[in-house]
């Protein structure tokens, strides 16, 4: 009587998990409003069904059919950089920046201002009872040169042509004709203010420098760039290959079952074994759901760092293997510290705000030194009033100016340019100590990344080993069902820390390159090379 009882609890539980483990059906919108229809019985009231989820009632017919690429790595760098906006916004932003440094370097290159002036004037006087025309044309050129000593030297041509008319009421009229030609020559050399190369090239300097500085920016939005979409990508293979995991798990669990089963047909295993197969099952196909949304959430956002059509299905054809991965890396830190020293963007850019600070510093105090010049001018006309005489003049001065007590915004303007010189060393000390510490820190990352990949290897070959034993014994029928499982979940496990171990180690070799600022030259990109159209 008691077995019997316990025979029918056995049945029971069974029907009860085969319904649990059972797979959900999947219905079409219009099967599942019937079935909504008309189950007034059931705990769902026709007030939630107005609340329900459409996005659940659209069938899977009408959804929209993805576009499958495949990409290498490269291919998904090159896309990157291709259709990156802030990118664009930056070689947009170059064209600028390049006219700027244009201007500048132009500094000592003579300026020519031509001036063209047509002039008429008609005066009534007496009530209209005569009047005055009068005609000018007047053209005006004027040439200017700033040299590296600081002197100015200004030339000027002038021609001045006039008709004056004087006309009566009665017929009375009187004309003159006037010409003039001038010439002129201003050449200012200072000794103070002012004076040397030193100070008349600092602007070009400062263009220059902060050129140099707008390129390191984009170099460092070009790392940055190439560096996520790497590391994007490999999330991309680090998903694709866990799912593939799940589903060899899954398969082989389903196998598992088709094994036990016959077991049990043969009468070597008893009918409650299933429990344990069908519950792996379950818990396996779970996991395949969660990994298949991992994919998806990985396609993503590659996809947004990519920026392609949100409906692509982007297939990774770089897979990693670990077999590949180096026996070791030796990294000399003060080889990778003179590259990092010699190539990282933002090292770079404390060095020319320093120099930077510096001209700006010499500039402030020029401005309040004391204003010594020599001055030399010399004019010459011609005109017909004097019968063509040739009238010249010619004066020499040497000024010396200050103005007392003085101007307290140029002290003021130096005391704030060698404060930003003092931050700029700090800011630049600072920098460096970060840079070191960060370069170590990768080196020790890369290192302890390669010996979990071995690490992980060799326990994902015990984990094979023993799943291969235990499965044999149950081929058997002497092994254990519940230690099959086991095997089972630590191979999967170990096969996905052996892929984590492979990609973390990938991504710390990407982030070493970074750091000492080396992306651009692995990749071989140059970015005189790269447009935007």
């Amino acid at each position: 009587m008691k077995n019997s009882l316990l025979i029918n609890l056995i049945q029971i539980s069974l029907n009860a998990v085969v319904i649990l483990t059972a797979p959900i059906p999947r219905f079409s919108s219009q099967v599942l409003a019937t079935v909504i229809e008309e189950d007034t019985n059931n705990w769902l009231d026709r007030s939630s069904i107005s609340k329900f989820p459409t996005s659940i009632l659209i069938s899977s017919e009408e959804s929209q059919e993805s576009k499958k690429i495949q990409l290498t790595l490269e291919e998904a760098v090159n896309l990157a950089l291709e259709n990156n906006r802030e990118l664009k916004n930056a070689y947009l932003r170059r064209a600028i920046e390049r006219e700027d440094l244009a201007q500048q370097e132009a500094l000592f290159v003579p300026n020519l201002t031509p001036t063209l002036k047509l002039f008429f004037d008609r005066n009534r006087r007496l009530s209209g009872l005569s009047r005055t025309d009068l005609a000018e044309l007047n053209l005006d050129t004027t040439v200017d040169f700033l040299f590296p000593s600081g002197a100015t030297f200004d030339v000027g041509w002038t021609s001045l042509g006039q008709t004056l008319d004087n006309i009566e009421r009665f017929g009375a009229f009187s004309g003159e004709d006037f010409s003039r030609q001038t010439f002129r020559v201003s050449f200012t050399q200072p000794f103070l203010r002012g004076f040397g190369p030193t100070i008349t090239k600092a602007p070009i300097e400062i263009a220059r420098r902060n050129e140099d500085i707008n390129i390191l920016s984009l170099k460092r939005q070009l790392i940055d760039i190439i560096t996520q979409t790497i590391q994007g990508y490999r999330n991309l293979v680090r998903a694709q290959e866990e799912l593939k995991i799940q589903k060899q798990s899954l398969d082989r669990a389903r196998e598992q079952l088709e094994v036990t089963q016959a077991l049990i047909d043969a009468g070597r295993r008893a009918r409650i074994d299933l429990i344990q197969n069908q519950t792996q099952i379950a818990n396996q196909e779970v996991a395949v759901e969660s990994a298949e949304n991992g994919v998806l959430d990985a396609q993503s956002q590659l996809i947004q760092i990519l920026d392609i059509d949100p409906n692509s299905e982007l297939i990774p054809t770089e897979i990693p293997e670990g077999s590949l991965i180096p026996s070791e890396d030796n990294f000399a830190i003060e080889e990778l510290l003179k590259l990092a020293f010699a190539n990282d963007p933002d090292y770079l850019t404390n060095l020319l705000n320093i120099d930077i600070a510096e001209l700006r510093l010499l500039l402030a105090k020029d401005n309040s030194r004391w204003d010594l010049s020599l001055n030399l001018d010399y004019n010459n006309s011609l005109d017909t009033i004097e019968n063509n005489a040739d009238n010249s003049q010619f004066t020499v001065s040497l000024d010396l100016t200050r103005e007392f007590p003085g101007d307290r915004n140029l002290q003021r303007d130096i005391i704030r340019r060698q404060v930003e010189l003092e931050r700029s060393r700090i800011t630049l000390e600072e920098t460096k100590q970060t840079l070191e510490i960060e370069v170590k820190n990768r080196i020790r990352e890369v290192n302890f990344n390669l010996r979990q990949v071995y690490l992980a290897r060799r326990a994902r070959e015990l984990s094979q080993q023993q799943l291969d034993i235990e499965r044999e014994k149950q081929r058997l029928g002497v092994g254990s069902l519940f230690e099959l499982i086991n095997f089972e979940n630590s191979l999967v496990s170990a096969q996905n820390q052996e892929l984590n171990a492979v990609i973390n180690y990938l991504n710390a070799l990407t982030n070493l390159q970074s750091t000492i600022g080396v992306t651009l030259d692995v990749w071989k990109i140059k970015i005189d090379e790269l447009s935007i159209e």
